[in-house]
């Protein structure tokens, strides 16, 4: 008598895969997060969403605060100079700065 399920057989479950598509997962909320710079909750969101665990969690919020650090770094250093000028700083600066660009 035929299977009334004759479609393929279904795929055994693998352990493996499960875990490499939720990291896959995890790792692409982590990028979304940086790139767009989405608030806090809404990257732990994402986490959520993807499947992560709260130890999972924990190291892809490590993860994030790195990025978001180095990316807040640059954005500070990637300022050119001329965008400070002696009427930005305090009285107390003012001297020294005319000092060091020699105005």
């Amino acid at each position: 008598m035929p299977s009334e399920n004759s479609g393929p057989p279904a795929k055994p479950f693998n352990p493996q895969e499960v875990i490499q598509q939720c990291a896959k997962a995890c790792q692409a909320v982590v990028d979304d997060a940086v790139n767009w710079r989405l608030e806090v909750q809404e990257f732990l969101d994402g986490l959520k969403l993807a499947g992560a665990t709260s130890a999972e969690g924990e190291d892809y919020g490590q993860q994030y605060v790195q990025w978001m650090e180095a990316a807040r770094a640059l954005d500070i250093n990637d300022q050119p100079s001329w965008d400070m000028t002696p009427e930005d700083l305090g009285n107390e600066h003012q001297e020294a700065f005319c000092q060091d660009h020699k105005i």
